[in-house]
Parts: C-alpha cells; structure tokens; sequence
C-alpha cells in the first residue's frame, strides 16, 4: 500500500504566503494551516507540568502569544468554513 506523504517544505511555503496576507482557497491547505497553528499553540505548553503551567501563565508575553495564536486559529477556521459553504452560527 503506497503511503502519501506531505512535502514539509511545500506546507511550509504555504504558511509564508498565508502570513505575508496571501490566500489558500484550497480546503486541504486551509486545514493544514490550521494544524500548524495549533502544534505552535502546543509548543507553548510542551514539557510544562501543572505547576509550571500557573507559572508561565502569568507571563504576560507568553498569554499573548496564546491568545495570537488561537485568535489564529478561529480565523483560519472562521475562513475555511465560508470557504466551504459551512455555516458555524
């Protein structure tokens, strides 16, 4: 069985041009996208256990970052959903 493989290279040009204002109309890009997001929203959180995560959660920069990047998320989101037709009221 042949295994299909994302060329990291290729979704990372695709990132650039999304965040330099340009536009991915295609659903499988769009939805890319929105996993790279989401793996930079986690990597804020990687290898913190509970006590370290009160911690940095009073770091004003790092709460900002969280909430750059889930503002983000939901207009990637908001996005791929008109783009689908899909009404998410």
């Amino acid at each position: 069985m042949e295994q299909d493989y994302v060329d990291l290279e290729e979704v990372k040009r695709k990132v650039r041009l999304v965040r330099k204002g340009g536009a991915l109309r295609n659903p499988k890009d769009m939805a890319i996208e929105i996993s790279v997001s989401a793996v930079e929203l986690l990597e804020v959180f990687e290898g913190v256990d509970e006590k370290e995560e009160e911690k940095i959660l009073s770091d004003e920069s790092v709460v900002f970052k969280i909430k750059t990047k889930l503002e983000d998320i939901t207009k990637l989101c908001k996005d791929m959903a008109r783009e689908l037709g899909i009404d998410l009221s």
